[in-house]
């Protein structure tokens, strides 16, 4: 990168902090880093452009990824808390039952000893 002026070492560096962050493979990172001086400014800017949407869209893409996990986290916390309502619901239901089947039982002992 030598023979590059300043405008184009800046697009190189930019291009090659791009490619570091990129998912592409190592191979196709290698060559366009090798190639980087051989190519015209118009490749490079167009390489650049491609990147730096690649990069945005990775951002909006991971973004999007938590907002989704954040929401299934809220929407599994509420449905524990509504489960274990409906558990509690259920267990104070089923003691009332069994309270009141033991008080007539016992209304009907007495009725029996009397």
């Amino acid at each position: 990168m030598d023979d590059l002026n300043s405008a184009q070492k800046e697009i190189g560096d930019k291009i090659a902090r791009l490619l570091a962050e990129s998912p592409l493979d190592p191979e196709i990172k290698n060559e366009l880093m090798d190639g980087l001086d051989r190519m015209p400014e118009a490749v490079l800017s167009g390489l650049l452009e491609s990147l730096e949407k690649e990069h945005e869209g990775l951002k909006e893409l991971a973004t999007d990824i938590a907002s989704w996990e954040e929401r299934q986290d809220e929407a599994w916390q509420k449905l524990t808390v509504e489960q274990k309502a409906a558990a509690d619901k259920w267990v104070d239901d089923e003691m009332v039952q069994k309270l009141t089947d033991e008080a007539e039982l016992e209304e009907v002992r007495q009725k029996i000893t009397e």
